[in-house]
């Protein structure tokens, strides 16, 4: 039995609408639920995959938004497997890390020490430079232009971090003046150095932020970020789907 032509051609359009139809579902889905793609290639070296990392990580939080703790990690953990390390011990210690970090800087701001806009855009400037005399800042550079941008870029869009860091610094480096004068004062007190004093006093800081509700915070927000990490990787459209508990700063006491 022959079919008319127009039947034919009804059938052919309706093949290619469905077709169109799964294309459109395949595409969604896997926008949604697929692995997103490392931002490096393997065959790449350390400094090329470190800054196309941290480019990556940075159009990452523009895409999540800057209330995300998720690109934060995510950067974290590649880096350290960037280092060597394999995912699973990368995520450990990636988490430690990010815990210690918030530790520290909420002890630092609740004695006084973060740092002003002002000392920060001295502080950021101040690090360029110095990564700008490093003999390997033409391949640095290099990088960065490769990738479409400049190392000054994307040190300004990584204000968060740039504020946890330098205030940790400025804190950091208070507490060895404070322990090394007190232990210069007490010369009879053989028994322990500076840094074991620090050491201790770090310690402290660590178990008094463990039994605050920042601390309970914060794990469940990594809890959802190493779920993200897990099933999305850098697809920001499927690790949304977290983004209630991973959008931590605003529920974090020491964030403005």
């Amino acid at each position: 039995m022959k079919l008319k032509k127009s039947s034919i051609f009804i059938i052919a359009i309706l093949l290619l609408t469905a077709a169109v139809a799964v294309g459109i579902y395949a595409y969604h889905y896997t926008k949604v639920n697929g692995f997103g793609k490392v931002f490096y290639d393997e065959n790449d070296s350390k400094i090329e995959k470190e800054v196309k990392l941290f480019v990556g990580a940075r159009e990452m939080a523009r895409q999540m938004g800057y209330d995300s703790i998720y690109p934060y990690y995510y950067n974290k953990v590649k880096g350290l497997e960037i280092d060597g390390e394999v995912e699973i011990k990368a995520i450990k210690l990636a988490e430690k890390d990010i815990i210690k970090k918030n530790a520290f800087y909420k002890e630092a701001v609740i004695n006084g020490y973060k740092v002003s806009d002002s000392e920060l855009k001295i502080l950021v400037r101040n690090e360029i430079a110095k990564i700008k005399k490093s003999k390997n800042y033409g391949e640095i550079r290099a990088a960065y232009e490769k990738a479409g941008t400049t190392i000054e870029k994307e040190f300004n869009k990584n204000q968060r971090y740039n504020i946890i860091h330098f205030t940790i610094e400025k804190w950091d480096k208070d507490n060895q003046k404070r322990f090394k004068e007190a232990h210069e004062s007490t010369p009879e007190d053989t028994g322990v150095n500076v840094s074991q004093k620090k050491e201790h006093y770090e310690k402290l800081v660590m178990k008094k932020f463990k039994s605050s509700r920042d601390f309970v915070v914060l794990s469940r927000a990594l809890k959802y970020c190493r779920a993200g990490f897990k099933k999305y990787g850098s697809n920001v459209t499927g690790a949304k789907h977290y983004a209630k508990r991973m959008n931590v700063y605003p529920d974090l006491s020491y964030w403005d």
